[in-house]
C-alpha cells in the first residue's frame, strides 16, 4: 500500500547578473500567479528597486552568494517598476497588498528621509519620515523570513492578519524603530531586534489584536515593547497578548524607564509575560508600566528579571492587578511604587546572579549549577508551554524538557531533536523543530512525493 502526494509548483523567475531578468524592476509582478517564485541572486551591486506585490501566493526568495551573503535591496536611488503605482510611494520599498506573499532571505539596506527614488511613471521622488523596507498593508498571511532589515527610518510595518515575522535581523533602524504591528494574530518569532539608532524609538510597537511575540532577542529602545492596541481590529484575540521565551534587554540611553508599556484603547486585556529573560542595564528600570484604562491585567510567571545591583528595579507600576510566581528576581527589587495589586502564586526567588553562561557577551543560556535550574513553577492554565529557544544570530533551537523546567528563556537540559517542517499540537504554529516522538509507523506505510518540476521563465 502506498500513499502518493502530488505537489504542484509554479514558475521560477531568475533575477541577477546573467539571469533572465537583470533587475527586480524587470519582473512582471502584475501577472505572477500563485506559487510563482522570484529568485533573487546575490551580486556585487545592490538592487536599487521598489515594487508592488498585489498578486497572491507569490514567493520572493534571495539566493546567497558563495560566502553566504544575501542579495542587497537598497532604497538609495531606487527605481519603481515602470507602470506600477504604489500608494504613498515615499513610505516603503516593497508594498504588499495580497494574500500569502513570502519575502525570504533578502538584505534590505537603507532608505532615509530625503533619499531620492524614481516613481513608476519616471518622475523623481524623495522618501519621507517613517520609510520602511516593507509595508504589508493588505491581504493576509504575509511572511517575512530570514531577512536583514537595516538602516531604515522604520524597519517593517505589518498591518495584515495572520502575519509571520520570523528569523530576521533588524539593525541600525532609526526613529520609527524596528517593527510596527497592526491587524490580528501576528506571530513574531526567532528574530534579533537590535538597538534602534534613535534612543526615543520604540523597538517593537504592537497595535494588533492577539500578538504572539516569542523566542526573540529584543534589545534597547525607548521601550523594548510598546503594546498600545491603537486601532486594533475587534478580533476575539484582542483579550490576550502573549510575550514568552524572549530575551528582553533594557539599556542606556533610553528616555523611558519601562521595558514594556502595556496600554490599550479598550480594557479587558491580559498580558501573558512568562518564561522570558529580562535584563535591565540602566540604573532605574520598570519592567512593565500599565496605562490607565480599566480591565488590564498581567500574568508574570517564570521570568528571570535581572537588574543592576546598585539600581532601582520595579516590577510594575500603574493600577492593574498582577499574578506573579516562579520568577527569579534581582535582590532589592521593588514590586510597585504605585497601586498595582500583586497576587503571589509562589515560587519567586530573590538572588544576585541567575547563572548565565557569559552575560558580558549576551549569552544568557544557563551555566551548570545556575540558580534558576529546575525552579520554574507549573504554568497557569492557558499559557503556552515554551518549546523553543532563541539562537543567535536569528534562529531557534528546541527547548529541552527534563520534566523540571528552568526559569527564563533557556533550559539547561539540551533537547533531543529532529528537523521537522511542521508544528506539533499546541505549538501555536511555531514551525521548524519538533522534539523526537514515538518511532515511525509500520514499514508497509510508504510515502512517495512526486514533484512536478517548476518551469523556468525565459
Amino acid at each position: 500500500m502506498a500513499l502518493i502526494a502530488v505537489l504542484l509548483l509554479g514558475a521560477v523567475y531568475e533575477v541577477g547578473d546573467g539571469k533572465t531578468y537583470a533587475g527586480l524592476t524587470d519582473v512582471p509582478w502584475e501577472t505572477l500567479a500563485p506559487q510563482d517564485e522570484v529568485r533573487v541572486h546575490a551580486r556585487a551591486a545592490p538592487y536599487a528597486a521598489k515594487w508592488l506585490m498585489a498578486r497572491p501566493g507569490v514567493i520572493v526568495r534571495g539566493v546567497p552568494d558563495g560566502s553566504g551573503a544575501l542579495p542587497v535591496v537598497t532604497g538609495l536611488d531606487a527605481a519603481t517598476r515602470s507602470g506600477q503605482t504604489i500608494v504613498n510611494p515615499d513610505r516603503t520599498l516593497v508594498m504588499v497588498d495580497a494574500d500569502d506573499v513570502v519575502l525570504e532571505n533578502l538584505h534590505f539596506r537603507r532608505a532615509h528621509q530625503g533619499d531620492p527614488f524614481t516613481l513608476g511613471n519616471g518622475a523623481a521622488g524623495v522618501f519621507a519620515g517613517g520609510v520602511t523596507a516593507v509595508d504589508a498593508v493588505g491581504g493576509a498571511r504575509v511572511t517575512v523570513r530570514g531577512c536583514i532589515i537595516e538602516d531604515f527610518e522604520k524597519g517593517l510595518y505589518v498591518a495584515t492578519d495572520d502575519a509571520v515575522i520570523e528569523g530576521n535581523v533588524f539593525r541600525s533602524n532609526r526613529a520609527g524603530g524596528n517593527l510596527e504591528l497592526e491587524g490580528a494574530r501576528p506571530v513574531v518569532r526567532f528574530n534579533a531586534l537590535l538597538v534602534p539608532v534613535d534612543p526615543d524609538a520604540e523597538n517593537v510597537r504592537d497595535n494588533s489584536s492577539g500578538a504572539v511575540i516569542a523566542y526573540n532577542f529584543i534589545s534597547g529602545g525607548n521601550r523594548v515593547i510598546d503594546i498600545e492596541g491603537i486601532g486594533a481590529p475587534p478580533a476575539p484575540e484582542f483579550t490576550r497578548t502573549r510575550v514568552f521565551g524572549n530575551v528582553l534587554i533594557k539599556s542606556e540611553p533610553a528616555g523611558n524607564f519601562a521595558v514594556i508599556h502595556f496600554d490599550t484603547q479598550a480594557g479587558g486585556r491580559t498580558l501573558e509575560l512568562h518564561s522570558n529573560t529580562i535584563v535591565a542595564r540602566r540604573t532605574v528600570t520598570r519592567v512593565v508600566n500599565f496605562g490607565l484604562k480599566a480591565g488590564l491585567r498581567m500574568k508574570l510567571v517564570n521570568n528571570v528579571v535581572r537588574g543592576p545591583s546598585n539600581g532601582t528595579l520595579v516590577l510594575a507600576d500603574g493600577n492593574s492587578p498582577v499574578e506573579y510566581g516562579g520568577n527569579w528576581l534581582q535582590t532589592g527589587r521593588i514590586l510597585t511604587q504605585t497601586s498595582v495589586g500583586f497576587t503571589d502564586l509562589g515560587g519567586n526567588i530573590d538572588g544576585d546572579s541567575p547563572g548565565f553562561r557569559d552575560e558580558s557577551a549576551d549569552d544568557f543560556r544557563l551555566a551548570k549549577g545556575a540558580a534558576v535550574i529546575d525552579k520554574a513553577i507549573a504554568l497557569p492554565v492557558g499559557l503556552d508551554v515554551p518549546v523553543f529557544e532563541f539562537r543567535t544570530p536569528a534562529g531557534s533551537a528546541p527547548r529541552g524538557d527534563d520534566l523540571k523546567p528552568d526559569i527564563g528563556a533557556f533550559e539547561e537540559t539540551p533537547a533531543v531533536v529532529t528537523p521537522d517542517g511542521g508544528a506539533g499540537p499546541g505549538q501555536a504554529g511555531l514551525v521548524g523543530w519538533r522534539v523526537c516522538a514515538a518511532a515511525p509507523g509500520p514499514a508497509w506505510v510508504l510515502v512517495v512525493l512526486l514533484l512536478i518540476r517548476r518551469r523556468r521563465v525565459s
